[in-house]
């Protein structure tokens, strides 16, 4: 009976430590991030293969839309096609803000277009927040280089 007992009370601690982290409402935020940094890492180099712009366009706070740019007037990329258009679950929201709007452009070289004053070029980052107090971001670097941080 001891031993039972003392069984019993072993598996009760480890389960206790185990299970915060079994909560699968998280990946849900992990598995939006990662997409948008595979769209990123997609925009990027369609961008580079195709010759053409292509941007990831914010949806409010709980979406985005990649889409492929052609040439307008007066040098400005306008909207050609919408490639992609993703909804995140309502679990989770994001921001991001650049200089041009609410847009992240790739140019033919694979490089970010978020800019006014090209030659003052920063890392913009997205910042993702669940309804669970988790919150993340994610860096793009001039380059078009994305790395979620932690």
């Amino acid at each position: 009976m001891i031993e039972l007992l003392t069984y019993m009370a072993i598996l009760a601690v480890l389960l206790k430590t185990a299970l915060p982290h079994l909560d699968t409402r998280r990946e849900k935020t992990n598995s939006v991030i990662e997409n948008f940094i595979g769209d990123i890492r997609y925009a990027r180099s369609k961008a580079i293969v195709g010759g053409t712009h292509f941007d990831l366009h914010l949806v409010g706070t709980n979406g985005y839309e990649v889409r492929r740019l052609k040439a307008g007037a007066n040098g400005t990329w306008v909207t050609d096609i919408t490639m992609k258009t993703v909804t995140f679950p309502s679990t989770v929201s994001w921001t991001l803000a650049t200089d041009t709007g609410s847009h992240l452009e790739f140019n033919t070289r694979g490089m970010q277009v978020a800019y006014t004053n090209l030659s003052n070029a920063y890392v913009l980052t997205a910042y993702f927040t669940d309804t669970f107090g988790g919150s993340h971001s994610v860096s793009i670097w001039p380059s078009g280089q994305a790395f979620k941080q932690y």
